[in-house]
């Protein structure tokens, strides 16, 4: 899912934190560098996954419930 080129990109635009993630991945034990830096895309892209999903059933549940409140109503002349 994640291209080389990708994980290239991220890596050049950290900068000044290149340092601090390479002894990250050192201490998580990960292979090289690129294997950290992939996994560490991976992850977001599967929290932004998760966010959006739950974003839909909010929304699911939001309209199920307005269409039971809009049943219910005590006489068939209005919709109140």
């Amino acid at each position: 899912m994640i291209s080389d080129q990708d994980v290239a990109s991220y890596i050049s635009s950290l900068k000044g934190r290149k340092a601090y993630e390479q002894k990250k991945s050192k201490k998580l034990g990960f292979h090289s560098f690129e294997d950290y830096i992939e996994n560490k895309l991976l992850q977001r892209l599967q929290t932004h996954v998760n966010i959006d999903e739950e974003f839909a059933k909010s929304d699911q549940n939001k309209m199920i419930k307005k269409e039971k409140t809009a049943s219910k109503s005590s006489c068939g002349c209005c919709n109140h």
